[in-house]
């Protein structure tokens, strides 16, 4: 026996992975193998149905799934030390704009979780993600660079602040009042410190990746 698992487990690839399954998915197949169990141990039309509505069940929780991923979409910053990770997801495509290489097994580490939590969503080769994004109603921008021209003529609901940008954001929250700023792991902590208390000052959130984790913020397509 020990045999027998020990040659299993050197063949990767009879392993199966990246499959999503949500807890509901896992007690429904627990379901649908106790009820084909039952009915492979004493066949008769009470156990067929059983087995039959865990099938439907089963594709019908899925269907929901595949639904519930496509009609919603999501704009992510995600916390990474000295780096920083943006996704998009627009229903099962995701944009993705990093400071790690594409195939850095780092960014893998973040996304994949991520992409785990809905129906078979992808990674797409679409343009990248630019700065100013419209995320549903609100307005997204994405201030990287101290040479960025900040006289953009709207107000941005949401500013995120990344690569250390040396902005004097005082300045820029007298012209603009977003809902909130945040700032990522690609930030100096004396920078998030100094923009906390320019954002308290001025009674706007402030969503740091390193103390409160990453930000989410979902809305329809």
């Amino acid at each position: 026996m020990n045999d027998f698992v020990g040659f299993l487990s050197n063949h990767n690839n009879w392993i199966f992975d990246h499959i999503f399954f949500s807890l509901v998915l896992v007690f429904l197949a627990y379901g649908l193998i106790y009820s084909l169990c039952k009915y492979m141990g004493n066949i008769s039309i009470k156990n067929l149905m059983f087995l039959l509505g865990s099938i439907i069940f089963f594709q019908g929780m899925l269907l929901w799934e595949k639904v519930k991923t496509q009609v919603s979409s999501e704009f992510v910053v995600f916390h990474h030390t000295m780096h920083s990770t943006i996704v998009k997801r627009n229903g099962s495509k995701l944009t993705v704009k990093s400071s790690l290489e594409p195939d850095d097994p780092k960014l893998a580490r973040i996304i994949e979780p991520y992409q785990h939590q809905f129906y078979q969503t992808k990674v797409v080769d679409e343009p990248a993600i630019e700065n100013l994004i419209d995320a549903g109603k609100k307005k997204i921008l994405i201030i990287d660079d101290e040479t960025m021209i900040l006289d953009f003529g709207f107000n941005p609901d949401i500013i995120v602040l990344k690569n250390a940008p040396k902005i004097n954001l005082d300045r820029l929250l007298k012209r603009v009042h977003p809902d909130i700023v945040i700032s990522d792991g690609s930030n100096f902590h004396s920078y998030s410190r100094y923009w906390r208390n320019s954002c308290k000052k001025f009674g706007i959130k402030f969503h740091d990746t390193f103390q409160n984790g990453a930000f989410v913020y979902a809305y329809a397509p």
